[in-house]
């Protein structure tokens, strides 16, 4: 790109502008350190009023340190102000001042939390001496001095302007990256967002799904997906309906309230048009007359309703008042005649049928004149209605293709051909009358939930941002422009980056106000018939099929030979005038829709056919995809077959608010790219990450030089691999590693990150978290909240996510907390399924497995599974397309394409399988109480609802919360509450996202090779800080060899003071008091309060886990000149001995003291100085260091002795043995399957 130097930002903004921008920096940093004071005189004060020796010495002691602490403080403040106004002066023209100030302090805010695990504020209720960094309870010298060196490091990192080195592109945390690029904060504030988009949008949404207290009205949310399906599940339980069990009855009512909301599903009052001449007129001039005679001019109209060849129209009563009037009327009628028992209620929808006379033409030609109407002839046009009153389910979503929608080319399509009761699976019923009235409340309730939805999210929410996208790009073109950039780069920048996410993760409208993206749609009509429509994967792209294959055969066929007619017509001489002008007419509109029809095959056919392999490719995808949503959407998508789950819902606001959030990311890239466009690597950078948040396949992934990422390893496997096929493969085979492999054993190993809490926070935290986040009934909560209460508010946070709390390629696809997986048989029968599957498609003897499609196909309707019903079927049936190209002649890339989508959806299905299984692992244990403790999703549920609840406190106690006088309250109406709920959670357990980990464990290989490395990463960060921290801190320290240097000795004699403390607290024993111990600590100077708090950090930080994993790895090996020590050595043993005790073990234990000894003990061994009790146990412990571990330690194994290590090797590919349900028929048919 061409481009001349950058105009500075304080060149363009006047003098008053800028004293204003600097006041605000001030206040910002300030906010979080506070003003220095110095509260040395006070102390001296107290000095000279203290009586007791040991209160003067500790007083001297509070002095110095008070002093010293003034100082550090001085200079931070002070260097942070210079070089914030620096930044100011010398920023890109293209950061908006307000940004920058906001970005700034955000900056500086990051640094805190990321050296402390904690946000820092100024807060002067207890007086400026306990506000921000004057508080000398929480800061002393040594915490500030390692701010201030971090900081300095990381602006001088800045000022360097160097590209991204092979380490922090590849090795480096993102968030990390950022903060050390730019001092700021404007790429810090993009990469938080990205960081941050899950938890954002699930936030934003969170509101519409359950009910909340609004933070204005302080009053619950009315109607939220929450009260809706609550009040739907409680239908099912009411009334019989024969052939259904209880838990049919249960999704039945469900899929009911969707038909209804939809239309699908009708209840209709039938009527007769009167034949008395008098009447007729009557009722030809009433309401329902005025709406037959609308209604009949249309085709789509006219409904073949029951058995019979008649056809009626349907006259909705319910959106119109005159028709609510008339139902209303009519049920009281039944009520009084006992007709009915249960009156519907207001809110029942109904419509009222009237049958269409055989022939409209002749009926319309007689009562053109209300004076010819008599009854012999109406009795002859209008016969009687054949239907009686009840509800009739829709069996077609018709395409009316000469009827177009208003302002397009789009066909019509709506429900048709209409018969009689309620269609649920195998079963036609009558819903009871006693389900109806609270029924129809709940459609109501839905439907007034969708119009709110609409207004505010989708047309408010969604319009607004895509407009401040908009007026960026347009604000940014001409000044580009003016600089000397040329106009194809300008668009190259803003197509790159518009079009990430494609429109799977983007909302696109139509000109008719429709919200659609790639399976889905919000169509904005009537609220009456309208709502979030939704269709499987595998179901689209069948639609699209159909379609393609209905336009070309059909469609296309009929309308060229009316054109030639048309033609024919024109051209012959033997035509009149009449006959030619209505030719024209037709070949203009025929015309018209021949090139709608060419242009959605063309398209069709691009979107199946072609190629994503470049960026243009993409983009071209995305131009085919978001006209095939919006032009030929009423072609191919098929409402009966649209999925009718609840979910629909939650994920439609997820989708709709993470579109918004995507936007709002976009703007803050388009900022970020043209403020650093003379840094390219960090350009791309960033852009990569913006697009591994999107979700998009196609991102970087590596390890120093070598570039792993998916699309690079597709290209190694042929022209049928793309970046989205190896990424799902890898989805796949690390499922399979996860479901075989974690467990009860991992998850009690888990519980111990606790111990990051304990020494961040301390452990009375840790503890009171532990009593008020505590599950058992009655045992948890707070004065002001229950324990519901707080877990509702940690929910709105986002942090309990699954795809925050697991790797997100371990959870694809999988509802946590859901579903069956309490039942043992999830545990087996999933391989059960598999082993069908593998066998259904191998290349022999292709149509002659039926026995084994249909209990595949059971197996997933018996689950209640559609998806997973739908996905074989459609399996089955392209097998039986490849089968006949195989033995026919069809077109080469016909035969690619299926090819491919037998590999997807084989993979889809083994997927799905799979997820079952690690579902399964993860959340099943036999006790109820103990799936807190002794499962992965619970352990993980737990402690980061824990740590939520930490952070929530330590904001309460910063004064970020506000709490009225009366009334209910929430930490989450506190923004600063949730940024530190999450920073305590991100800090202390991690995200496992991929947007917040290094890109070498991005993509299927380095998902796979080091899938479960990543809490080792993350913790070796943390536990590097406490030792920087610790070892950078004292003021004498002036280079890192004489820091970590005296680090030992220092954490030594800091030991030995809290082992004298510890025997001087033995004395209350023998009736010392609190007091009198605390007064002796301060008379011989060993004051906690005086201790070097990085120093004791790091302390708490080595006997919590440096002394365990050091007993861990002592524990199997013999130091030839130390056998006094044999005796300590064998205790260990017998202690770690046992499995609960080895596994707590390993849950304290230290990834840098890990690694320091695992590489000294390697050399010592290297250089026969270390002989391993058990040498197989101490080379596979070297090796689980080492990218795909466990693979290299199976070839290890089978190496060294294969038939002795054969089942030990292959113990991580197995599954857990159930032997509960060995005989289960689905067990035994698998075995037959294997013989067979």
């Amino acid at each position: 790109m061409s481009y001349c130097d950058d105009k500075k930002l304080a060149l363009r903004i006047s003098e008053e502008a800028r004293q204003e921008l600097e006041i605000n920096l001030q206040r910002g940093i300030e906010g979080i350190i506070e003003a220095p004071y110095n509260n040395t005189k006070a102390l001296k004060n107290k000095h000279k009023e203290a009586t007791r020796i040991g209160e003067k010495k500790s007083l001297l002691e509070d002095i110095k340190i008070e002093q010293e602490r003034f100082k550090a403080h001085d200079l931070l403040f002070k260097h942070l102000m210079d070089t914030s106004l620096e930044y100011l002066y010398d920023t890109n023209a293209f950061i908006i001042p307000s940004d920058y100030v906001n970005n700034r302090i955000d900056w500086i805010q990051g640094v805190f939390q990321e050296a402390y695990a904690i946000s820092s504020f100024a807060n002067r209720d207890k007086g400026i001496t306990k506000s921000g960094l004057n508080n000398p309870e929480q800061w002393d010298a040594g915490k500030i001095r390692w701010i201030l060196r971090k900081i300095k490091g990381w602006e001088d990192k800045a000022k360097s302007n160097k590209e991204l080195t092979p380490y922090e592109n590849t090795m480096k945390m993102p968030w990390l990256v950022a903060a050390s690029i730019d001092s700021t904060g404007q790429v810090s504030k993009l990469v938080k967002m990205t960081t941050g988009l899950l938890d954002s949008y699930l936030q934003i949404g969170y509101p519409w799904k359950v009910s909340i207290i609004d933070p204005i009205t302080k009053q619950r949310n009315p109607i939220s997906l929450e009260s809706i399906d609550r009040k739907i599940s409680g239908i099912g339980a009411r009334g019989d309906v024969s052939g259904l069990t209880d838990y049919q009855k249960s999704i039945a009512a469900s899929d009911l309230s969707e038909e209804l909301a939809h239309s699908e599903v009708r209840s209709i009052v039938p009527r007769d048009i009167p034949t008395n001449p008098k009447n007729f007129v009557k009722w030809r001039n009433s309401w329902a007359g005025k709406q037959f005679f609308e209604m009949i001019k249309f085709e789509s109209e006219r409904h073949e309703i029951g058995d019979v060849d008649s056809r009626y129209v349907m006259i909705p009563l319910h959106s119109n008042e005159k028709g609510a009037s008339l139902l209303g009327k009519h049920r009281k009628a039944q009520l009084k005649d006992n007709q009915i028992d249960t009156d519907p209620g207001e809110n029942e929808n109904a419509f009222l049928v009237y049958r269409i006379p055989n022939d409209i033409s002749g009926f319309f030609s007689d009562i053109k004149s209300n004076k010819l109407i008599t009854e012999e002839l109406l009795q002859k046009h209008l016969q009687p209605t054949e239907l009686e009153e009840g509800f009739f389910t829709g069996q077609e979503h018709r395409v009316y293709k000469h009827e177009k929608i208003p302002g397009t080319m789009n066909p019509k399509r709506k429900y048709a051909n209409w018969s009689r009761g309620v269609q649920f699976q195998n079963n036609v019923y009558e819903p009871p009358d006693s389900w109806m009235p609270e029924m129809w409340e709940a459609v109501n309730m839905q439907r007034e939930w969708n119009e709110l939805f609409y207004e505010k999210i989708l047309k408010k929410d969604h319009i607004e941002v895509m407009r401040e996208l908009q007026s960026y790009i347009n604000q940014v073109k001409p000044e580009l422009l003016n600089m000397g950039w040329d106009i194809n780069d300008i668009q190259e920048v803003i197509n790159k980056i518009s079009d990430i996410g494609g429109i799977d993760f983007n909302i696109t409208t139509d000109k008719q106000g429709n919200f659609i993206s790639s399976n889905s749609f919000v169509r904005k009509a009537s609220k009456w018939s309208y709502g979030p429509v939704k269709f499987q994967r595998t179901v689209y792209l069948q639609m699209s099929e159909e379609a393609l294959n209905v336009v070309q055969k059909s469609y296309l066929p009929e309308i060229e030979a009316q054109l030639a007619t048309d033609y024919s017509i024109l051209n012959s001489p033997e035509s009149n005038l009449s006959e030619r002008t209505e030719s024209l007419e037709r070949i203009s509109e025929y015309e018209d829709r021949k090139k709608y029809y060419e242009e959605f095959v063309v398209n069709q056919e691009k979107r199946m056919y072609g190629d994503t392999d470049t960026d243009v490719d993409r983009r071209n995808m995305v131009m085919v995809n978001k006209i095939l949503a919006t032009k030929g959407r009423t072609l191919f998508t098929d409402h009966k077959r649209r999925r009718k789950d609840r979910n629909v819902y939650s994920e439609g606001v997820d989708q709709a608010n993470r579109a918004n959030e995507l936007t709002r990311l976009k703007i803050q890239l388009f900022k970020t790219v043209l403020a650093f466009k003379k840094n390219p690597s960090l350009v791309n950078y960033l852009v990569d990450q913006v697009k591994a948040a999107s979700g998009d396949a196609d991102i970087e992934a590596g390890f120093m030089n070598l570039n792993y990422s998916d699309q690079n390893t597709a290209e190694m496997f042929g022209e049928n691999a793309t970046a989205e096929t190896i990424r799902d493969r890898g989805i796949f085979w690390r499922s399979i590693k996860t479901a075989f492999n974690l467990g009860a054993g991992t998850s009690l190993t888990n519980n111990f990150q606790r111990k990051n809490g304990v020494i961040n926070y301390g452990f009375k935290s840790v503890l009171e978290s532990m009593r008020v986040m505590n599950p058992i009934a009655g045992q948890g909560g707070t004065r002001e909240h229950t324990y519901e209460d707080l877990i509702q508010q940690v929910e709105e946070t986002g942090v309990l996510h699954p795809g925050n709390a697991f790797i997100d390629m371990l959870t694809m696809s999988m509802d946590l907390g859901q579903g069956n997986s309490s039942d043992l048989k999830e545990a087996l029968l999933p391989l059960v399924d598999l082993g069908r599957l593998m066998k259904a498609t191998s290349l022999d003897k292709w149509l002659n497995q039926s026995k084994t499609w249909d209990n595949l196909i059971l197996s997933a309707q018996s689950r209640g599974d559609v998806a997973g019903k739908i996905d074989i079927e459609e399996l089955r049936r392209v097998k039986e397309e490849l089968y006949d190209i195989v033995h026919g002649d069809y077109k080469n890339k016909d035969k690619k394409y299926l090819e491919k989508k037998l590999q997807d959806l084989k993979l889809d299905i083994k997927q799905s399988m799979i997820n079952r299984i690690v579902k399964w692992k993860l959340e099943y244990f036999p006790s109820g109480i103990a799936k807190s403790v002794l499962t992965m999703a619970g352990s993980e549920r737990q402690m980061r609802s824990e740590f939520a609840f930490i952070g929530f406190n330590i904001s309460r106690e910063q004064g970020r919360v506000v709490i009225p006088e009366s009334g209910e309250w929430k930490y989450t109406d506190s923004k600063d509450a949730v940024d530190m709920a999450r920073l305590s959670v991100y800090m202390n357990l991690f995200g496992l996202t991929k947007v917040m980990s290094a890109k070498m464990f991005r993509g299927a290989v380095g998902g796979m090779g080091l899938q479960f490395r990543q809490y080792d990463y993350h913790q070796t960060i943390v536990e590097m800080e406490w030792l920087r921290s610790a070892a950078m801190s004292p003021e004498w320290v002036s280079n890192r060899a004489a820091g970590y240097g005296t680090l030992p000795f220092r954490i030594t004699l800091q030991i030995m003071k809290k082992a004298m403390r510890g025997g001087m607290h033995s004395a209350r024993l023998a009736g010392v008091s609190k007091d009198q111990v605390r007064y002796w600590q301060k008379m011989i100077k060993l004051n906690p309060e005086h201790d070097d708090k990085n120093l004791e950090r790091a302390t708490n930080f080595f006997l919590i886990s440096g002394v365990p994993t050091i007993m861990l790895k002592y524990l199997y090996f013999n130091f030839a000149p130390y056998h006094v020590l044999r005796n300590a050595q064998n205790f260990a043993r017998r202690f770690l001995s046992d499995d609960i005790n080895m596994r707590a073990s390993r849950g304290l234990e230290s990834m840098v003291v890990n690694k320091m000894i695992t590489i000294s003990m390697l050399l010592m061994y290297a250089l026969g100085q270390l002989e391993p009790d058990d040498e197989e146990d101490s080379i596979e412990d070297a090796l689980r260091e080492l990218p795909f571990s466990m693979e290299i330690i199976t070839l290890y194994l089978w190496i060294i002795d294969f038939s002795g290590n054969f089942l030990r090797g292959l113990r991580p590919y197995l599954p857990t043995p159930i032997k509960q349900i060995s005989q289960d028929k689905s067990i035994r048919e698998f075995s037959e399957d294997i013989l067979d």
